[in-house]
């Protein structure tokens, strides 16, 4: 019998990729210019990247690695960083879901305690998804990013479940799906712009119902 279903959230609810440029824009808009802006999404962008080489363990914290860069990109300018940080903040937590994503999810937790486990910056509570959601662990709690089975691990403890009993719903074929099964948990894939080619994978989230079904885990 299933007793919890935890989300990845980027590029699982909705596009993570978009997301992001969507929020660097507006953080962008913020602070410079419209013809000024592309030149200073790259020039930051460069000197993420390089913070990342440079730091193992920024993943582990992403929105503070994104804001420390921030600061510096500014110059150690804290009012103009919290200016932009704040319009990124805002933006970021405005993501759009994909088609049926907010009503399947709405109906799943009327049974279901529903978990966010993100590698993510993105707080569940702050979207409009928020009522559907139980709670979130993230790495900063565990210190570990999935695949690594800390995230799944916490799970079960704070909801007293099974291995069993827990399914994770994800897109990543290493980070959401084999590090679920791993542990021993049921799994589900979400390939939003592929063919589902196996059991377990799906393309919309209107399939998730009858795939619950069809896995023998309940459905609605």
């Amino acid at each position: 019998m299933l007793r919890l279903i935890t989300f990845d959230l980027d590029d699982t609810l909705w596009d993570g990729n978009q997301s992001i440029k969507q929020a660097e824009l507006a953080m962008m808009q913020s602070l410079l210019p419209q013809h000024a802006i592309a030149a200073a999404l790259n020039e930051y962008q460069r000197e993420l990247d390089l913070f990342f080489q440079n730091n193992p363990l920024a993943e582990l914290n992403i929105g503070r690695t994104r804001q420390t860069v921030l600061l510096r990109w500014l110059e150690g300018d804290k009012q103009r960083c919290g200016q932009a940080w704040s319009a990124y903040l805002k933006v970021r937590h405005q993501p759009q879901c994909f088609e049926g994503v907010q009503e399947q999810l709405s109906r799943l937790s009327r049974r279901y305690p529903l978990v966010a486990l993100s590698n993510g910056m993105v707080d569940i509570r702050r979207t409009l998804l928020a009522p559907c959601f139980s709670d979130q662990i993230r790495p900063t709690e565990v210190g570990a990013l999935k695949p690594h089975p800390a995230m799944f691990l916490e799970a079960m403890r704070r909801f007293q479940t099974l291995p069993q009993e827990s399914l994770h719903i994800g897109d990543h074929p290493i980070k959401d799906i084999q590090a679920a099964r791993n542990v021993g948990w049921h799994a589900l894939r979400f390939a939003n712009s592929e063919i589902a080619s196996g059991a377990g994978e799906f393309t919309h989230f209107v399939q998730l119902p009858e795939l619950l079904n069809a896995l023998n885990l309940d459905g609605f």
